[in-house]
């Protein structure tokens, strides 16, 4: 957590506080989803589904009439199975493989990561196998007889495309694409669901961000700093190690000490002492709710890609396309 001032944690919790209300008003929620699941472009429907809701614009609806209130949700079924269960599943076998239940296995990986956090954070940014080698060894296993793997990267690459476009095309996306609200279909397909933590960025909100995802790819140090600021993210003495540091991590791909090291934090500052050595330097002045969204889903979607074994990814780098075209497409 950012250390930051009062006034800045107000700013915070006030656009959160919008985000939550739509998360508890499930009319809100199905507003949310019609229009991005109207906004799915062809080519990507038929790699991804997003339910409509059954209002009264859907022709399901009994007379015209909306099944769907403030308090009830009502939507298309999606016949897949949480990812978040597919890998709990895949987890116990591994874990009797090993001759422990689940929970020993999870003990035992906590406390590892507690006595040497060096090493988990540099086994968490390591390369994943390509897509092409996952699709390989997932068709050995169905030859043996064996539940394939998912496959990682190709989900988190497909999932990184919805959401770029969702922030750059449409201007609204989901915040919180977490294992349990991606389903997997019989097919192959992607199903998104929990649309209740969506949030929406002005244009002039989507071009700093773009400006900010080329500047973080491209090692412009004075353009992440410019971009941050007209994003919404400053800090109280503008340090440049501190607002570097916590861009990248924010907005690149999470705690990297290689990305850290670059930026100008010491090599004698490992994770666990990072937050604390920056927060001496400096402190957070502002930092917006429409940031804190995108944030929150860069983090979302890294957390997803560390547990589909695709950790180590750069959510910058796969959104810089998006963000380069909707530069091109909107001049200053």
């Amino acid at each position: 957590m950012l250390p930051c001032r009062s006034s800045s944690v107000d700013d915070l919790i006030d656009g959160l506080g919008k985000s939550f209300e739509a998360e508890f008003d499930f009319s809100k929620e199905a507003q949310y989803l019609r229009t991005c699941a109207s906004n799915l472009p062809p080519s990507m429907r038929t790699r991804v589904t997003i339910p409509l809701p059954i209002d009264g614009a859907h022709p399901s609806a009994p007379l015209g009439k909306s099944l769907c209130t403030k308090r009830v949700l009502t939507m298309e079924r999606v016949a897949g199975e949480p990812i978040k269960r597919r890998l709990r599943r895949a987890y116990e076998a591994y874990a009797r493989r090993q001759g422990m239940s689940l929970t020993e296995l999870q003990a035992q990986l906590s406390e590892q990561a507690r006595a040497d956090p060096e090493r988990f954070a540099r086994m968490a940014s390591a390369k994943p196998f390509s897509e092409a080698l996952t699709t390989a060894y997932a068709g050995v296993l169905s030859m043996l007889g064996m539940e394939p793997p998912l496959n990682g990267p190709a989900i988190v690459r497909l999932l990184c495309r919805v959401h770029a476009r969702q922030i750059f095309v449409d201007g609204v996306f989901n915040s919180d694409p977490h294992a349990g609200n991606v389903l997997v279909e019989a097919d192959g397909k992607l199903g998104l669901v929990d649309y209740g933590a969506c949030a929406e960025l002005t244009h002039a909100q989507r071009r700093a961000l773009a400006r900010l995802i080329v500047a973080i790819c491209d090692g412009d140090d004075d353009g992440v700093l410019d971009a941050c600021s007209d994003f919404g993210f400053t800090s109280v003495k503008m340090d440049r190690v501190y607002m570097l540091a916590y861009a990248q991590i924010c907005f690149h791909r999470g705690y990297n000490m290689a990305d850290m090291r670059r930026v100008g934090v010491p090599s004698d500052v490992g994770m666990a002492q990072l937050d604390l050595w920056l927060a001496k330097r400096d402190t957070l002045e502002r930092f917006e709710g429409s940031v804190a969204q995108v944030q929150r889903c860069i983090f979302v979607l890294l957390g997803l890609a560390q547990e589909l074994g695709a950790g180590g990814v750069s959510i910058a780098r796969m959104w810089r396309p998006h963000a380069k075209r909707y530069l091109a497409s909107h001049p200053e």
